[in-house]
């Protein structure tokens, strides 16, 4: 009788010990395509389909976590109630519960037409503002084309290079993000 205790303690051991490592695995494989969808898609895009992906295995699993719920929760009242009986238990709870979420869904979908609503009432109104902004900018732009056309090159050229000199900020920026990541998924290919 010892001698089974301790078997079975140390193979709910060996259980927990598989579980952990393999929980720990899963976590290193997400962390790794973590990596290289921001190295090969840019950070942004990489984070983001991380993100997709990793939800979409929540709802996955959720929807499997609720299957196995609803499972369990009708066996235990065929077995309780008996099989005919529980069975119509266990669909009318199924029905209830059906019911009920349909009619947050509802309110939801009630809730957030309001909230379209009202966005697109503040959108009109924001782009009639910009519409005036549009005409003013029109005009200032006109008499800086007119400016450069009777011979102010000098000003139109300081523009030209200012914007050439923030390109060139932009791109060493992106450059030392692109190698960051690059060198942060070389270290943790290499295990360092």
């Amino acid at each position: 009788a010892h001698l089974a205790n301790h078997r079975r303690s140390f193979e709910e051991e060996l259980v927990l010990a598989a579980d952990k490592a393999s929980a720990h695995k899963e976590h290193v494989r997400g962390q790794h395509d973590l990596l290289l969808r921001q190295w090969a898609l840019g950070e942004a895009k990489g984070l983001f389909a991380q993100t997709f992906k990793s939800w979409f295995q929540l709802v996955v699993k959720e929807k499997q976590r609720k299957r196995n719920a609803a499972n369990i929760h009708k066996a235990c009242l065929q077995w309780v109630e008996g099989k005919t009986k529980g069975l119509k238990h266990s669909c009318f709870s199924a029905w209830h519960h059906e019911a009920k979420t349909e009619a947050l869904h509802r309110q939801r979908d009630e809730d957030l037409d309001k909230v379209k609503g009202e966005a697109e009432r503040r959108l009109e109104e924001r782009l009639s503002e910009l519409d005036h902004i549009k005409v003013g900018t029109r005009k200032a732009i006109e008499t800086a084309v007119a400016k450069w056309k009777n011979g102010s090159a000098k000003g139109m050229e300081a523009m030209c290079f200012r914007a050439m000199k923030e390109n060139c900020v932009q791109c060493r920026a992106k450059k030392a993000k692109r190698n960051s990541v690059e060198m942060c998924v070389k270290k943790f290919l290499l295990g360092q």
